[in-house]
Order: structure tokens, then C-alpha cells, then sequence
């Protein structure tokens, strides 16, 4: 009885472990793109992006935005292709 308690509390705090350890992948590449976001646009769209970037849960979707950012030719761009983006994420 003991024993298997002691396995269910490692395999939770391994679940644990394993969320939070995507949870600080997942802010590290937020903050990653809205750093470049803050370099190439202006202090506005950076905000506006911030809020909307916070309903990623797909690292990838990440990654792929950060080269949106460089076709992107200004802010009504990028905002118009973030949009489309997180549109499509689940609330």
C-alpha cells in the first residue's frame, strides 16, 4: 500500500517537472519574440502583441512567428499576420 502511494507521488512530481519545465520553454520563447518584436516595431505593437502571444501554447507556433516578424514590411503587417496566427488558438 505504502509502495504504491510512493509511486504515484513519483510519477506526479515527474508530471509536475515535466509542465513546468515546458511552461519556462514556453515563456523563454515568448519573451524571445517580443524582444524582436520590440527591436523592429514600435513600443505599441510590442504591448498589443504581448497580449495576444500570451494564448500560445505551441512552441513551433513560436518559432514560426519569428520569421513572420522579418517578411512583415510594418506594424499593419504583423499585427494583420499575428491575428490570423492566434486566431486559429483556442481561447
Amino acid at each position: 500500500m505504502l509502495s504504491d502511494r510512493v509511486l504515484d507521488w513519483t510519477q506526479q512530481w515527474k508530471q509536475e517537472d515535466l509542465q513546468q519545465g515546458l511552461q519556462q520553454g514556453l515563456y523563454s520563447e515568448w519573451r524571445m519574440l517580443l524582444r524582436l518584436i520590440h527591436r523592429r516595431l514600435s513600443e505599441a505593437v510590442a504591448d498589443q502583441s504581448a497580449l495576444m502571444l500570451e494564448r500560445i501554447e505551441q512552441p513551433t507556433m513560436f518559432e514560426d512567428l519569428g520569421e513572420e516578424l522579418f517578411n512583415c514590411v510594418d506594424d499593419a503587417a504583423w499585427l494583420a499576420r499575428l491575428n490570423a496566427v492566434v486566431g486559429k488558438v483556442p481561447p
